[in-house]
């Protein structure tokens, strides 16, 4: 059976919405990502569906690089707030983010919130292109103060190389 356009671009925005971009800092607070990305997922009355096939092979990829034991050992988890690290995909160069320490948690989570709930539309086809196109900059303008981070938040803190977008 063939998928409608309507169901094409909602799975888009299930994609797009599986990893939130404040991952990295509810991470640290023991919130699931997973139960983050739900809520997010409401806010835009979006479904979420499982998360399958290319998130699996894209999060194992990396995950080969951890040592062995990093999910349970307490002295190779990664407080990211505590030592912020971010580097450069190509230079591997560390970037200067010692002002992440600043970040509040919660006033992340408020910005990205106030964000989301600005992209609401009624077609999932404008919603996933609104989203996937103004997302970072709406983000920079409800958060300028710390603007220059948000386009590049690591996906995973472990390894801090590529940002979540």
């Amino acid at each position: 059976a063939t998928m409608s356009k309507e169901d094409i671009f909602l799975k888009k925005l299930s994609a797009l919405l599986h990893d939130p971009i404040d991952k990295p800092f509810i991470l640290i607070q023991g919130v699931n990502h997973e139960e983050r990305t739900g809520d997010l997922a409401n806010r835009l009355n979006v479904w979420m569906e499982e998360s399958t096939g290319a998130d699996w092979i894209a999060s194992g990829m990396e995950r080969v690089f951890l040592p062995k034991g990093s999910r349970k050992r307490k002295e190779l988890q990664v407080r990211f707030l505590d030592e912020p690290e971010i580097k450069h995909p190509l230079s591997r160069k560390d970037l200067e983010c010692s002002e992440l320490k600043k970040f509040r948690i919660e006033d992340v989570q408020n910005v990205v919130e106030r964000t989301v709930e600005n992209i609401v539309f009624d077609e999932p086809e404008r919603q996933f292109l609104s989203l996937w196109r103004n997302y970072i900059e709406q983000i920079k303008k409800d958060c300028p103060k710390n603007r220059k981070y948000w386009s590049v938040i690591p996906a995973d803190t472990r390894i801090p190389y590529h940002s979540i977008f």
